[in-house]
């Protein structure tokens, strides 16, 4: 696997200036990255609340709910408190 400063160039490798480099590094963060991690996180909420429903992971489902996972995934996925404390309510893990 090339390293991200280094391209594919005539089957060699070849050093990327530096203003080449910057803009990878910039276009990779506004484009994909960020959707990335914000639907993954998305799919993990919704599998959990799913997984609630199944005898086999509903442990891991709870865990999930009550531990930090949950707070980490809904923020990357942009949910904020109020949508949090709901999805938590109807999941039983908060009694308001």
């Amino acid at each position: 696997m090339l390293s991200p400063t280094k391209t594919m160039a005539s089957g060699k490798n070849a050093e990327m200036s530096g203003n080449r480099k910057k803009h990878c590094r910039r276009k990779l963060r506004s484009n994909g990255s960020l959707k990335g991690l914000k639907s993954l996180s998305e799919a993990i909420i919704l599998q959990s609340i799913e997984d609630m429903f199944s005898p086999d992971h509903r442990n891991e489902s709870l865990e999930f709910f009550s531990g930090n996972s949950f707070k980490v995934c809904s923020k990357l996925a942009g949910l904020d408190t109020k949508k949090q404390s709901e999805i938590l309510f109807l999941m039983g893990g908060n009694k308001k």
